[in-house]
């Protein structure tokens, strides 16, 4: 995600490896969805703690980093 929910404009780097890094910084941050709702998600925000972002806000800054994502089961 991007720190505030702001899209970024990514800025990819290859490292020294050749591999693509995907970058958009500064701002990147991480957060727990813990919930979603046909309109809305819930999120465990570290920054400021769970709150409700609306998923047209929620997507576009999620697809900045390709809407990658750590699905733990």
């Amino acid at each position: 995600m991007t720190y505030k929910w702001v899209i970024q404009h990514r800025r990819d780097y290859v490292a020294f490896e050749g591999k693509t890094i995907t970058y958009a910084g500064p701002g990147e941050h991480a957060v727990v969805v813990v919930g979603v709702t046909p309109t809305r998600v819930l999120i465990n925000n570290p920054w400021s703690g769970p709150e409700w972002i609306a998923k047209s806000t929620f997507e576009p800054v999620s697809a900045t980093y390709d809407d990658m994502a750590l699905i733990l089961g």
